[in-house]
């Protein structure tokens, strides 16, 4: 009677029991936290969010939405009912269908869509917003470097504002970077005269002053940002997923295909560390299969799930030392060595699905067409992690439209 009188009256409140399930509750129930949407839904809006396949990583474990609910209490809980039954005879026939495949090209998931897509994927960011998120960042983190008074030529533009420039170069050419500070009219001189750098000096500010550990930093600082916007919820955000990737380059190289030489794009490969929950970038590496390297940027307690290509052993005893949890599908065949037989007993397949959220960095990528067009090597490392930069720029601002939406009702 409770739960049929305040469907009626338009208020709904969701509860997550278990990291796989969101139900209905009814309102008034003691709980920890609570939060509420900052508008009203429409039933449309309201229902997909009982569905129990939600991704729990993107909603806060408790909150209460105010619905403009045509429907009764009754006709809504038939809605739901229906919607579970469809959902799971189409997931028995996807599954009877792609057992006709091979199994390389089987999935591995289940799909997943993030609730009111339409409202924050329409978020959009200008280069001028980008500069000012860019600016603070490196008035947390500092310059990229310190110019040295009393050597050389006075400096005529400021370190912090160039440092910041470069920030947001993601994807462009120094051509088009130029060229979108100019018609901002952006003032990156020390003496206030509305001036920006050319193309040709933002290569050599490029090459000769930016460093690879500076821009990791950076990387790492605007994932921290994401981060705060989802504290509020008290939810869990150290779930990681590594995995190396590649993107392609402008030059060619021989390759010999199919016994025949010929002439491909070389592909400039890295390794990625992604935040789950966020949609962010932790730190872009040199393409490796092993994890020591990523021990220090990841929490104590840490959830990593990785591919089989990372189904080596010394990752298990190095990951066990530091208190991270490795969740990795072990690879066919014979299990000999001790490392491995104890990932395979401790294996969970339900956390490892959690791997495809992961690859939305990945996919972000080639929607966006990146291409790295640098000749040396290390321009190139750089160049991917000006892209990890930009790429936790555009999430930021989505993050923060998100969390915006829920407002904390017991504060």
């Amino acid at each position: 009677m409770v739960e049929e009188q305040y469907c009626q009256q338009g208020i709904l409140q969701f509860r997550r029991y278990d990291p796989h399930r969101i139900n209905i509750g009814v309102v008034g129930y003691n709980l920890p936290r609570i939060f509420g949407i900052n508008r009203v839904l429409s039933e449309r809006e309201a229902l997909p969010l009982l569905d129990a396949r939600l991704p729990s990583t993107l909603i806060p474990g408790c909150f209460i939405a105010l619905c403009r609910l045509s429907s009764s209490f009754a006709e809504i809980v038939s809605c739901l009912s229906d919607r579970a039954v469809y959902h799971q005879v189409e997931e028995i026939l996807r599954y009877e269908r792609y057992l006709l495949r091979s199994e390389l090209k089987r999935p591995w998931a289940f799909k997943t869509r993030r609730p009111f897509r339409g409202r924050i994927d329409r978020v959009t960011l200008t280069f001028q917003e980008k500069i000012m998120v860019a600016e603070w960042v490196i008035n947390e983190i500092g310059p990229a470097w310190v110019q040295t008074l009393g050597r050389g030529r006075p400096m005529e533009y400021d370190v912090k504002r160039l440092s910041a420039i470069i920030l947001v170069k993601g994807g462009l050419s120094f051509e088009s970077l130029a060229s979108e500070l100019k018609n901002i009219g952006y003032d990156a001189t020390l003496d206030g005269s509305r001036r920006s750098p050319c193309a040709s000096y933002l290569h050599y500010i490029f090459e000769r002053k930016i460093e690879g550990d500076w821009l990791n930093v950076a990387i790492k600082m605007l994932d921290e940002m994401s981060v705060t916007c989802y504290s509020k919820f008290d939810e869990n955000l150290d779930v990681f997923v590594t995995d190396n990737a590649s993107v392609s380059c402008d030059t060619l190289e021989i390759r010999t295909i199919a016994m025949t030489e010929r002439l491909v794009k070389e592909q400039q490969p890295f390794l990625a560390l992604t935040r789950n929950a966020t949609n962010t970038v932790r730190t872009i590496m040199r393409s490796t299969n092993q994890i020591a390297s990523l021990i220090p940027i990841l929490p104590y307690g840490s959830l990593l799930i990785a591919d089989g290509e990372f189904d080596v052993d010394e990752n298990y005893w190095v990951s066990a030392k530091n208190g991270i949890e490795l969740q990795v599908k072990l690879r066919k065949g014979n299990v000999r060595k001790p490392g491995r037989k104890k990932a395979k007993k401790i294996f969970d397949k339900q956390k490892y699905r959690k791997r495809k959220l992961g690859e939305r960095f990945f996919g972000s990528l080639e929607r966006r067409k990146a291409r790295c067009y640098y000749i040396k090597p290390e321009n190139r490392h750089k160049g991917m992690l000006l892209l990890g930069c930009e790429h936790n720029i555009i999430e930021w601002v989505k993050n923060k439209t998100w969390c915006e939406q829920f407002i904390e009702l017991n504060a």
